[in-house]
Order: C-alpha cells, then structure tokens, then sequence
C-alpha cells in the first residue's frame, strides 16, 4: 500500500507492472490494486496468460488455414511481416468505423447496471474479431488442455483461456453451449509436484486459484503419462520450470490421438524448457504447432520438411498495453484488454507462414505488433469507459496511437563534415 501510494503521489499518470512474486502473493496483489488509483497488471499472471491464448489460438488458425490451402502451401512463401487477417480492420476506412463503434459503445455502457456491465465485457473485446478468428474461438472449447505447473503462471495461463471459451460458448448457439461449463474451465487438466490435481486433494495443500481446477473425476496425484493416456490432451503447456518434463513418451501418446498437437514448453531459459524443438517434432512426426518461452531454432529434417518454432514472449503484449494506457490515459487494465490482445496478436503471422505451422510474427516486427495490440486494447477501454483521454472526435485511434509512440531518433553527437 505505501510503495502504490508514493509512487501514485510521485508520478500520478504512471502504470506499474508486477512481476516476479510468488504464489500466493501474486494472485493476492493483483486483486487488490487492480483497480486501484494507478492502472496496473501482474506480468506472470495476465501477460503470460495473454500470450499463451495467442498461441492457443493462433495454432487454430494455423490448423484451419493449412486445410484451405492445402498442397498450395508454397514452403518459398514463409511470410515475415506482422500483417492481420483481412476481417482484422486495418484498412483506414474499417478501422475509422471500428473507432466510431467503440466510442458509441460508451454510451451504451453507461446506461448498465454493474451485473449487466460484467456480462456486458465479453462485447466490449468480441466486437472487434474478425471472422477468421471467431472461428479459431469457436473451435476453442473443443481443445483438451494439460497444463504442467500449477502456481501463478499456470493458473493465469488456464483462466485466461478459460476465460475465452467461455465467452466462445456463450456467443455459440444455445444447443452447442448447453452441456458446457459456464465458467469456460471444464477441458483443463492441472498437474503440479505432486500429480493431477484431483479428487481427494486436502483442502489446505492447494494453492490461491487452484480449486476450480481440482478434477473430481478423476484420483489425485496421477502423473503425467497416465493424464495423458487418459485425457488425449490436444492442447500440452508447460510452465513447471521443470527441463524434459515432456518426455519422449508423454509427446509421442500426445500425438497419437491428435493430427497436429499444440506443444507449448513455456519456462525459460531454456535448460528449464520442458521439452526441445528437436525433441517436440522428433515425437510427433513433425505434426506439432510448437511454441517454446525460450528460443529454439526450426528443426529441418530430411527430406526437405521443416518443423517452424515460435517464441511465446510476453513481449508481444505489454509494451502494447503500456502503449495504450499511455496514449489514452486508461484507468484500469482489465482481463478484457488482455483477451482483446491475444486475438489481435493471433491474427498477426501472415497466412501462408501461419499454415506453415509459424504461430507469431517475427520479434523484429514487434513494432508493428505494439501498435496492433495497443488499438485493440484501446477500443476494448472505450467501450468499458475506462479512458482517461480519449482521442479527439476528429483523429483516428490508430493515429493518436501512433502519435504516442516513442521513435529512437538521435541527434549526431560530431558535427558531419
């Protein structure tokens, strides 16, 4: 309370970003200030949960565009650019009426009561995805997810997830959502040190977000192997910080009941992966949509194939939500920013890279995808009323945006002759 108050009183118009405290403390924190007098969001919790939805997401899409495209996947055309999909809005005129919706949406909003303002949050970050990733996020709850770790990065990355699904279900028609679990968390699997969390688990042995994850159908403890035979997860995350924990047997029954199983080793460095590249496509065929949080390099096999890696850093996401709660004054940074985030960045890999199997657009583009994230995560503040400073009636949000953006230009220090 003193260190938000001083810094609060210091640098009034700042964002703070925690990071780095441990279970329980992380969770505990971030619901106490999270709507406090500065905006602030928990780096471990939000962001990592933020950019594993990306990755989630964007391995649906990458699994939908290589069926269209088929054999005409051409392996010379590995796009690099942060591009979006065409429902994405980027063209000026599309981005001019998404601005306009947004800012009308305030005044919708406004009329709500507080419960019909938490249901309304779904809305305020659905409005914008295109028709490509709505059917990624339809495709969503259909995912099995085993999740290996179980402290706060873990449970950030299951409930941001969640959280999708659940809005995926409740945007589904009534007959397709109707057997769902309203909160979204009824396909995750959570292991930790000790196993699956599961039935008989003592009360007082689970940790801050743990016990909507507790699955009673099945016995406590069973280890990984045994989770996965049992569940044939589609979905495999990593954050135990525990090196090879994906074992060469855990990926290859992962992959005997999924054509093209999402692996996702997300602790770093890379000594802690639970798994390798190398390792992760050697098991699966080459089948795997791979996404590691530390850099691997793509594996090349004989034959000509190449299995494409992606790095799952939180640094495709918090500079453009720093971005946007700069720009535009934002009071608080709320879970609907993040999700609105995740999609825009599954967007960004250009098609025929996607259905290659890349998932993220190259970190040399991460310019380009700070300005991406920070529209998104802009509109989402103007539809729940939360700017400060909103741009004026005449410039576009992208263009105020843009204008916020710090430009590393330097003047030459001796004179040229």
């Amino acid at each position: 309370n003193e260190f938000m108050a001083a810094v609060h009183a210091r640098w009034p118009r700042a964002l703070v970003q925690f990071e780095d405290f441990a279970n329980p403390h992380a969770a505990q924190l971030l619901a106490r200030f999270r709507r406090s007098r500065l905006p602030m969001f928990n780096d471990d919790i939000q962001s990592t949960g933020c950019v594993a939805l990306a990755a989630v997401l964007a391995a649906l899409r990458a699994r939908q565009l290589q069926a269209a495209f088929g054999s005409r996947v051409d392996d010379e055309a590995d796009g690099t650019s942060a591009s979006s999909d065409s429902d994405a809005k980027d063209d000026d005129d599309a981005a001019d009426a998404a601005d306009a919706a947004a800012r009308g949406d305030t005044e919708h909003r406004a009329q709500l009561s507080a419960v019909e303002l938490e249901a309304d949050d779904d809305h305020a970050w659905w409005a914008d995805v295109g028709s490509e990733m709505r059917v990624a996020l339809a495709q969503l709850p259909a995912e099995r997810v085993v999740c290996v770790g179980a402290g706060s990065a873990g449970i950030g990355v299951c409930d941001a997830i969640a959280r999708a699904v659940a809005a995926s279900q409740r945007h589904a028609p009534r007959q397709a959502a109707a057997d769902a679990r309203a909160d979204g968390r009824g396909n995750f699997w959570l292991t930790d040190e000790r196993g699956l969390l599961g039935a008989g688990r003592a009360e007082q042995a689970l940790l801050t977000g743990q016990r909507p994850y507790v699955r009673e159908d099945m016995p406590d403890g069973l280890p990984l192997l045994e989770v996965v035979r049992r569940v044939k997860p589609t979905v495999l995350i990593g954050l135990a910080g525990v090196g090879g924990v994906f074992t060469r047997e855990v990926l290859s029954e992962v992959a005997a009941h999924c054509v093209r199983p999402v692996i996702m080793p997300l602790s770093n460095p890379s000594s802690r992966a639970e798994c390798s590249a190398q390792l992760a496509f050697e098991a699966t065929n080459g089948r795997a949509l791979f996404a590691s949080g530390s850099p691997f390099p793509d594996v090349h096999f004989p034959g000509g194939a190449t299995g494409r890696t992606s790095m799952c850093n939180n640094a495709y996401n918090f500079p453009g939500v720093g971005l946007a709660v700069t720009a535009c004054r934002i009071a608080h940074v709320t879970d609907a920013m993040f999700a609105a985030a995740a999609v825009r960045i599954a967007s960004l890999t250009p098609r025929r890279a996607a259905a290659h199997g890349r998932l993220f657009p190259p970190v040399s583009q991460l310019r380009a995808v700070s300005l991406q994230v920070a529209i998104a995560v802009a509109r989402v503040a103007l539809r729940q009323r939360l700017t400060r400073c909103p741009p004026p009636a005449a410039v576009s949000l992208r263009r105020h945006i843009a204008r916020a953006m710090w430009h590393p230009t330097y003047a030459p220090l001796v004179p040229r002759s």
